[in-house]
C-alpha cells in the first residue's frame, strides 16, 4: 500500500517564483527551467511504487490504458502548434513530433501494442473504456490550453520533455528485474522515444530561449511547465486513487 500522504504539498503550493527586475540571461532562463526536475512526475509515488517492483499485472494495464489516452493527446497538440505557426522552418521541424508519434511502428503504435502484450486487447484501447474521468480531464484541458494560447507558449508546454530520459531509462534499468509478465513489446517506446526527445528538447528549448526576452514572459513560461507537470502528476493522481481507496477497479 502507498502512503495515502500523496506528496509533499511544499512541491506544489507557495512556490511561484518572483519575476526578476532584468531578463533571465540564456544560461539562466535554461537554470530556472531545469531546476524544475524536481516535480517532475519520476517523483509520484505511484511510479516510485511502479519502480520499486510492487506493482501487479493488473494496475501496469491501468497504468498503460490511461497513459495511451494521454499519448494519443499529443499529435493533436502538436497538430494544434503547426496550425498557429507562420514560419515554414518551425513547422518543418514541428511536424517531425508528428510523425514520431503517428507513423507505422511509432510511438501511438508502441504503445498500442504495450497494452495488448499485457493483456489488453486493441478494441478496448482505441476506445478508452477505461480512461479514468480525472485523466481525461487533465488531458483534455491540456490540448485546450494549447489551442487557446500563444504559439511561444504552446511550446513551452512542450518542455516537461526537458527530463523524461530520465524517466525512460529508468524502466529499462529497472522493470525487468521485477516483472517477469513485461515482453518486448512493453519496452519498445521506452528505448526510442529517448532518441525523438532529445531532438524535440533540443528544438523547444532553443524557440524558448530565443524568443523568450521579457521577465513576465519568463515567468510565465516557468509556470507553463509547472502546469504541464500538475497534469502528468494528475494523470497518475487518478489511477492512485482507484486502484488504492477501493472506490472501484475499471478494470472490472
Amino acid at each position: 500500500m502507498i502512503n495515502n500522504k500523496m506528496i509533499n504539498n511544499d512541491l506544489f503550493l507557495n512556490n511561484k517564483i518572483e519575476c526578476p527586475s532584468k531578463p533571465w540571461s540564456i544560461d539562466e532562463f535554461k537554470t530556472q527551467i531545469n531546476n524544475l526536475q524536481y516535480r517532475y512526475h519520476i517523483y509520484h509515488p505511484l511510479d516510485i511504487y511502479i519502480m520499486d517492483g510492487k506493482s501487479n499485472k493488473e494496475l501496469f494495464q491501468s497504468w498503460v490504458a490511461n497513459r495511451y489516452y494521454y499519448q494519443c493527446t499529443i499529435p493533436k497538440k502538436d497538430s494544434a502548434i503547426l496550425s498557429k505557426c507562420d514560419s515554414i522552418e518551425i513547422r518543418r521541424e514541428w511536424a517531425k513530433n508528428i510523425n514520431d508519434a503517428d507513423k507505422v511502428n511509432g510511438g501511438i503504435e508502441q504503445w498500442l501494442n504495450m497494452g495488448i502484450a499485457l493483456g489488453l486487447t486493441k478494441e478496448e484501447m482505441n476506445d478508452f473504456r477505461h480512461v479514468l474521468p480525472g485523466v481525461k480531464f487533465a488531458c483534455d484541458k491540456y490540448l485546450s490550453f494549447v489551442k487557446e494560447t500563444e504559439l511561444k507558449y504552446a511550446i513551452a508546454s512542450c518542455l516537461t520533455v526537458t527530463f523524461a530520459t530520465e524517466i525512460h531509462e529508468a524502466r529499462l534499468n529497472n522493470w525487468p528485474k521485477h516483472y517477469d509478465f513485461l515482453t518486448d513489446d512493453v519496452f519498445k517506446y521506452f528505448k526510442n522515444r529517448p532518441h525523438y526527445a532529445k531532438i524535440e528538447k533540443q528544438f523547444a528549448t532553443n524557440y524558448i530561449l530565443n524568443n523568450i526576452k521579457i521577465p513576465e514572459e519568463q515567468c510565465k513560461v516557468i509556470e507553463i511547465i509547472k502546469m504541464k507537470q500538475d497534469i502528468l502528476w494528475c494523470i497518475l493522481d487518478s489511477i492512485y486513487v482507484y486502484h488504492f481507496t477501493n472506490l472501484y477497479n475499471p478494470l472490472k
